[in-house]
């Protein structure tokens, strides 16, 4: 369930940080259920995936400096 949990995680900041709605990081991290530095810490993690994110103090959210997309796969197997 953790894994889950993080790419739900992701998908919601990507799709607010697309529409330039996330508001302030402690807003953000409200609206996720976590704490600031969790959100930072997967902010970091975004960026070190090369997610081009930038934070605009004038509208008070996060965005991309470039287009990009989030293409997640994820599959569970049992090999016998």
């Amino acid at each position: 369930m953790k894994t889950s949990k993080r790419l739900n995680r992701l998908r919601r900041i990507h799709g607010l940080i697309l529409i330039q709605k996330t508001g302030r990081p402690n807003e953000l991290a409200r609206k996720l259920g976590i704490s600031v530095s969790t959100l930072y810490n997967l902010l970091e993690m975004m960026k070190i995936d090369g997610f081009p994110i930038a934070y605009k103090r004038k509208s008070q959210s996060y965005f991309y400096t470039k287009s990009c997309k989030l293409e997640i796969d994820y599959e569970v197997r049992l090999t016998v």
